[in-house]
């Protein structure tokens, strides 16, 4: 009995020596917190996602007005432009101004189609020119091949905050980063397609009046927000599909159409449609929407009623990309 008890004795011993030799300093292993206000989802260009906390404490915006300071805890998500490397820019401007040339036309092509997106800006510039035919059939190419949402990409950043967007540029080139799997990372800006943060559910309210968004002309309204794995969307409101004379107020629609009322197209008359991308496929928003339409930009509009006259009324589309 007596020889277990200095066993016992010298095991503790034992291991109160080892816990003494610990270093007081050392650094526990990174856990990463599901509600830590720093922890994002980072896009990449390739299309690629990966979840890690970002290190900076606050985040450089110049605007046309001026620099501002925004703190990472009011940030919701930033869009970020084209970041065309300078080599790459003369690449393509150098190419662009040889496509008259009949002879270089091809293989200048050949190029601006390799160099894709970052082609985008200099032809549609040079495709504005009246007499511009080979700048506007590379364009028409380049539309082809690429996503909606690459080839609709801006030069400039949109910075969502908690109170508004900003527009602009992230003067940062890197971001600072911490990934549970890699450690601390060095993000490169001219890498990432979107930055999103997690901790608060993003929430976006869109008005989408009929009068200029429900007509023949059959007219989009970019909502600025693009979609990644999934979108909630619940809309309000009331439109009017033929505010003339005593039928003023009879004919009205909800968010979900109004079915009872001539006849129809491929969507109730009235109800609000989405679509991903400029040329994407119309989808059904109507009053609620769940799901995954698909990577890109997320444009809105109200359809048509059947007497095709001019709508009035609007509404309101709380968009949330909190998954």
């Amino acid at each position: 009995m007596r020889q277990m008890a200095v066993v016992c004795l010298i095991g503790f011993l034992i291991t109160i020596t080892t816990v003494a030799q610990e270093p007081k300093n050392a650094k526990a292993p990174f856990k990463r917190s599901y509600f830590d206000p720093n922890l994002v989802q980072v896009q990449f260009r390739d299309g690629s996602h990966l979840k890690m906390t970002l290190l900076n404490d606050t985040i450089e915006v110049m605007t046309k007005y001026g620099k501002v300071s925004v703190p990472g805890s009011d940030m919701r998500r930033i869009d970020f432009g084209l970041r065309i490397p300078s080599e790459t820019l003369e690449r393509v401007n150098a190419a662009v101004a040889k496509l008259s040339d009949s002879k270089r036309f091809e293989s200048e092509k050949s190029e601006l189609l390799r160099i894709g997106e970052f082609a985008v800006p200099s032809v549609r510039n040079a495709a504005r020119k009246p007499d511009a035919v080979a700048a506007r059939a590379v364009l028409d190419e380049l539309k082809q091949r690429l996503p909606g949402d690459y080839f609709e990409a801006k030069l400039h950043d949109t910075i969502h905050t908690s109170e508004f967007p900003l527009s602009g540029k992230v003067e940062a080139a890197t971001f600072r980063a911490r990934s549970a799997y890699f450690g601390e990372v060095v993000l490169r800006l001219d890498e990432v397609r979107t930055i999103r943060w997690l901790a608060m559910p993003e929430r976006n309210e869109i008005t989408v009046d009929a009068a200029s968004y429900g007509t023949v002309a059959q007219l989009w309204l970019d909502s600025g927000i693009d979609i990644g794995d999934f979108v909630r969307i619940s809309a309000t409101g009331i439109v009017d599909l033929y505010p003339l004379g005593g039928e003023k107020g009879v004919y009205l629609a909800t968010p979900n159409g109004n079915a009872r009322v001539g006849r129809q197209t491929t969507f109730p008359a009235g109800s609000l449609l989405g679509r991903i991308g400029a040329d994407g496929k119309p989808f059904l928003v109507g009053e609620k929407y769940e799901g995954s339409p698909g990577r890109g930009r997320l444009f809105l509009r109200v359809e048509i009623g059947p007497w095709q006259v001019q709508p009035l009324g609007s509404y309101t589309a709380l968009i949330g990309t909190d998954r």
